[in-house]
């Protein structure tokens, strides 16, 4: 997730069902990205100003 924002400042925004377990998402407060981590631990940045 490198950039200049670091997204420290997360905003819970709720889970969503997979066949694995569930998408946690995040908004960050500090650059608007919004953040998403797997079941696996996998972490997806979509949108943002960093």
């Amino acid at each position: 997730m490198g950039g200049g924002c670091g997204h420290r400042d997360l905003e819970f925004l709720g889970r969503q069902k997979t066949e694995e377990g569930y998408n946690e998402y995040f908004r960050c407060r500090g650059c608007g990205a919004v953040i998403v981590i797997t079941p696996g631990k996998q972490v997806y940045k979509i949108g943002g100003s960093d």
